[in-house]
């Protein structure tokens, strides 16, 4: 944030490296950085001296996760996403802005990031800016405040939570195309479960800066039984209103995650 080329932060970065080794040997060591500047940073920083990467990586998409991932896989080094470093949508009490958004809304707009970051970046510790209730100016939160201007609560706070809890201990076993419908489902493992989630818009090329011309499924199907799989909220509640037919499970996919 400083806006330092590679080649200025590099001596910084050696010389902290060597203090820190000198003084306090067993500290450990992380590099903070977008996964780009971290690898330009590694052409001048011994990467056996780093103990570990991070950088603020909340609101990061499918291929920018990815990428996350590939460079820990390729140093063979864990991720800790210190914090958001993204502003929340409108908040609640200017609901006549047109840029409000429901509290459903943002729910599940937290429980995307938080699958980007523990199911695709597969981050060691996933961090994040709990409590700033910060004007700027504009009467907008700042890092998503866990209430609003006016004392209403805001939900993304408990999705934060309940959603590093239930996949606390999840392992992620990659992604698949969900049939035609150009989604992808991410597969993890929770135990003994085989587990997948998905959105309606749970694309490869997925643009925040836009939203999707589809953003709702009226009747995906599963070819599965009732029996044979579990539908569940973001929360792991049962999906309510599923239909079993004979070709299988029939359920609404909007931009809440199911799983």
């Amino acid at each position: 944030e400083l806006s330092w080329a590679p080649e200025q932060f590099a001596p910084v970065v050696n010389t902290t490296i060597a203090a820190i080794n000198e003084k306090a040997p067993n500290v450990k060591v992380g590099l903070s950085g977008t996964p780009e500047f971290t690898e330009e940073i590694l052409k001048m920083v011994d990467v056996n001296e780093v103990d570990f990467f991070g950088g603020s990586t909340f609101d990061f998409h499918h291929w920018e996760s990815k990428r996350v991932k590939r460079i820990c896989e390729r140093y063979n080094k864990r991720w800790v996403c210190y914090g958001v470093g993204q502003r929340p949508p409108t908040n609640s009490m200017y609901h006549t802005l047109y840029t409000y958004e429901s509290p459903r809304y943002k729910a599940a707009w937290m429980a995307k990031q938080v699958i980007y970051l523990l199911l695709v970046q597969d981050l060691r510790i996933a961090g994040h800016y709990a409590g700033v209730l910060r004007n700027d100016g504009r009467h907008y939160g700042l890092n998503k405040p866990l209430c609003d201007y006016d004392g209403t609560p805001i939900p993304w706070g408990a999705t934060f939570a309940v959603m590093g809890t239930l996949l606390a201990d999840a392992i992620p076993e990659g992604e698949v195309k969900l049939g035609n419908t150009g989604l992808l489902a991410y597969l993890f493992r929770n135990g003994d479960q085989l587990g997948a989630v998905t959105w309606s818009t749970a694309k490869e090329e997925y643009d925040h800066h836009w939203k999707e011309s589809r953003r709702q499924f009226e009747n995906l199907r599963l070819g599965s039984s009732i029996e044979s799989v579990e539908v569940l909220d973001m929360y792991w509640n049962r999906l309510p209103d599923i239909q079993q037919t004979a070709a299988g499970l029939r359920f609404l996919l909007d931009e809440e995650p199911v799983f």
